[in-house]
């Protein structure tokens, strides 16, 4: 397999990039999520033998469901809640079912309370963009964030409750097609004494029976015999008919469906997703691939901005010889009344140079949408699979 050097990765990404504006919307405002990534308040922990003589454990399968089996530890001086039988039990996408309840004993200014909640995802997410996509649409405000994992996250907020404010500490995990979460409350009054308990319960939340089930049908696109691409099956794909092996094309659209005043369905563009592969063998070099790409991005009046992150939780094939992904600001040349954001992976396998892009309204302009189309870009990275026809030797390096 030929090799690529640490130069020539240098060389391609400054190839690509190096047309931007050096002022945009995105650079000059910041990242209009940063406000809610806070970190936790530092709470020194009971020792472990403390914790757990003051606590009892709680491991159950709700329901016999075991997507939604945990296990918590809760104070054991507080009360269970009767538990409500599984007769009417059933999960949406758009409000949290109670799995169970404790109760603290009664006190003047209030009782706290630790509750398992679950709901069904809508779409495919990672639990910090599921988190802030609700969270934007409460507008509360945090005052601790912590990203654990992609499927991990807790916060701390204070929210109201008949005329009482609480200190709410939750742990959100996302288990396939399934979100739970554990939520603490606290009266303000009482948090200072009970914050160590608060954090150290939450601590002890987990699934038992973790899944990589996933919310969409994944449909098959094949270049071929070369490779094969899996995508969500509410993504509309678009070839052109194949001319040559020596360069495949293939576009994945995020079509949003609306009704107009006249009951008739608008259709319009969210999120584009575009994926081509080059071959090495006619090519004369990376180098040329990487200016001809460039050249046909500037063609559709799209210029790329300032780099916004390099993307390092990819799970990349591991027929690649060479994988990287970045984001950067995306500026429309004939309209700058929308925010975009684009996103560029470079991809090496056998005798192919795979480029792939994604287009869509940045994580300011539409935080949902954002979200929904990077989780399906990368997705569709970590689903391109090169074939073994699109291996034969190659003697030159890049």
């Amino acid at each position: 397999m030929f090799k690529i050097t640490v130069t020539k990765v240098i060389c391609f990404f400054s190839f690509l990039f190096i047309a931007g504006f050096p002022n945009s919307s995105f650079s000059d405002g910041g990242d209009a999520l940063a406000r809610f990534k806070k970190p936790m308040p530092n709470i020194d922990l009971l020792p472990e033998k403390d914790f757990l003589e003051s606590t009892k454990e709680h491991k159950v399968i709700p329901y016999g469901d075991k997507t939604l089996a945990y296990t918590i530890r809760w104070p054991k001086d507080w009360d269970q809640a009767e538990d409500k039988g599984s007769s009417n039990f059933e999960l949406n996408t758009k409000l949290f079912t109670s799995i169970n309840i404790w109760y603290s004993p009664p006190r003047m200014g209030g009782r706290s309370r630790l509750e398992v909640k679950a709901v069904d995802l809508e779409n495919q997410l990672s639990a910090e963009q599921w988190y802030l996509k609700n969270l934007l649409q409460t507008g509360q405000t945090l005052e601790g964030f912590i990203v654990h994992s992609e499927k991990k996250v807790e916060a701390l907020m204070i929210v109201m409750e008949e005329d009482v404010s609480y200190y709410l500490r939750t742990v959100t995990i996302i288990n396939g097609k399934r979100v739970l979460q554990a939520q603490y409350y606290v009266p303000m009054f009482f948090w200072n004494e009970e914050k160590v308990m608060q954090a150290q319960c939450l601590s002890t939340f987990d699934i038992s029976y973790p899944t990589e089930e996933t919310i969409e049908k994944l449909e098959k696109f094949q270049f071929l015999d070369v490779a094969e691409v899996m995508y969500p099956e509410t993504w509309r794909s678009h070839a052109k008919p194949l001319k040559s092996i020596e360069n495949m094309n293939v576009k994945f659209l995020n079509v949003r469906k609306t009704k107009n005043k006249m009951e008739r369905l608008d259709e319009s563009i969210e999120g584009q997703i575009d994926v081509t592969l080059v071959s090495s063998l006619t090519s004369e070099s990376l180098l040329t691939e990487v200016e001809n790409y460039k050249k046909n991005m500037e063609g559709t009046g799209m210029i790329v901005g300032k780099k916004i992150e390099t993307i390092e939780n990819f799970k990349y094939n591991e027929n690649y010889s060479f994988a990287a992904s970045e984001a950067y600001e995306g500026i429309d040349s004939s309209n700058d009344s929308m925010d975009y954001e684009l996103w560029f992976s470079l991809l090496v396998s056998g005798n192919y140079y795979y480029f792939v892009s994604l287009l869509t309204p940045s994580r300011n302009e539409s935080y949902n949408v954002w979200a929904l189309n990077t989780q399906t870009y990368k997705i569709i990275i970590n689903n391109i699979r090169p074939s073994a026809a699109g291996f034969i030797d190659k003697a030159d390096d890049l």
